[in-house]
């Protein structure tokens, strides 16, 4: 098992969490890390001036911090409305939350048991599963190489011995 992949139910028991017991930040910051994968920080980044409401999806323009580029985040349902529902004219959508209040959010609504970034891997991974071209995800996650992907996509033990048993 790759220690780096988080196990999906808890994901969902986190996300579950979240939106049921969460405040409207919260439930719009799990909502963006969950649906697009993005790095804490640059979630964080996100102003209410570059979300581009009339696209469909709706979508929003970020600086990747990381490697220094423009990057295209496609919102899903679940962060549009709770965007909407909080919605301001300008500034930071996040103010005043920094990473390290992210990490201990993602503490509190896991157990104990996921950080952001574990949102990131489980994107990458279930955007793998359901799409199986790497260079999707690479696009999706913003790598600038497929090696990097490969690492969030990594197949568990089980699936490989599953599709290793339909190929017979």
């Amino acid at each position: 098992m790759n220690p780096h992949i988080p196990d999906p139910k808890v994901v969902a028991e986190c996300l579950d969490t979240v939106y049921s017991t969460g405040t409207l930040i919260e439930r719009a910051l799990f909502a963006i890390l969950a649906s697009t994968g993005v790095r804490v920080t640059d979630g964080l980044s996100l102003r209410w001036e570059s979300i581009e409401w009339d696209h469909t999806p709706p979508r929003a323009l970020i600086l990747m911090r990381k490697v220094k580029r423009p990057h295209y985040l496609l919102l899903d349902g679940v962060a549009v409305s709770n965007l909407q529902a909080i919605r301001r004219r300008k500034g930071l959508v996040f103010e005043g939350i920094t990473r390290f209040d992210a990490y201990h959010m993602a503490q509190r609504f896991s157990g104990g048991q996921l950080g952001c970034h574990s949102f990131r891997h489980h994107r990458g991974r279930t955007a793998m599963q359901q799409n199986g071209n790497a260079n999707f995800v690479a696009k999706l996650l913003g790598h600038s190489s497929v090696k990097t992907t490969m690492i969030y996509t990594d197949l568990m033990q089980d699936e490989i011995e599953a599709g290793f048993l339909m190929l017979k």
